[in-house]
């Protein structure tokens, strides 16, 4: 039995008497261990955004929850500062329902993507691609949200997509507003066929599309 004096009998009741700011004093009486299911507690009781609004929650949750929670229940700045915080390296880490494992379905990082830009957080989603187009490993990633953002800027989208996936030797670089090619401006210049992602997909658009 769970005594009377229990924190999460406290905040229950203090939520049913419609007292949210009294029951978040009782958070910072459950460890660390027992956020998680308090996060879930809170949201069954109608108060989901009551956790996610603590700072301390941000950094004892899961990324999985964290971002469960603030897509179901749109809470875009939440999970701006969860990025921050985090940074994409853990939102690679979640675990995504019904996602095969031959690479056909789009990851963790393109979803929150496609959300943020549905929320109307462009910028953001730009500076996610341009990270993304930093490494190999994650130019893929690169990819899906610079497609995205073409709806936004076909201009600069068209340019990370160049970064993501490589322009074809011997074709020409579109130049930016800056007038440095984005070759240059991006790659340091040169022929960048080595370093070049060869998914098909990728191929296809840099052979025909770019």
């Amino acid at each position: 039995a769970i005594p009377l004096s229990h924190p999460l009998l406290r905040i229950g009741i203090l939520l049913s008497s419609n007292q949210p700011d009294r029951a978040k004093r009782w958070f910072h009486a459950m460890h660390p261990n027992q956020h998680e299911s308090l996060c879930y507690f809170l949201e069954r009781r109608g108060f989901p955004q009551l956790a996610l609004e603590e700072e301390l929650f941000l950094n004892t949750l899961s990324m999985d929850t964290i971002v469960d929670l603030c897509i179901r229940y749109r809470m875009t700045k939440v999970l701006e500062h969860a990025i921050e915080i985090h940074g994409l390296s853990s939102i690679r880490k979640i675990r995504m329902s019904h996602r095969p494992n031959d690479g056909s379905s789009h990851g963790p990082v393109e979803c929150v993507g496609a959300f943020l830009l549905s929320q109307g957080k462009a910028e953001l989603v730009r500076r996610l691609a341009s990270e993304c187009a930093r490494k190999e490993e994650t130019k893929r990633e690169a990819y899906v949200l610079a497609s995205l953002y073409l709806a936004v800027d076909a201009r600069d989208a068209k340019r990370l997509v160049q970064r993501a996936v490589g322009v074809q030797k011997g074709k020409a670089a579109v130049v930016g507003s800056s007038g440095v090619s984005s070759t240059e401006n991006d790659h340091g210049g040169g022929d960048r066929s080595s370093g070049v992602v060869n998914w098909p997909v990728g191929k296809y658009v840099r052979e025909h599309a770019l």
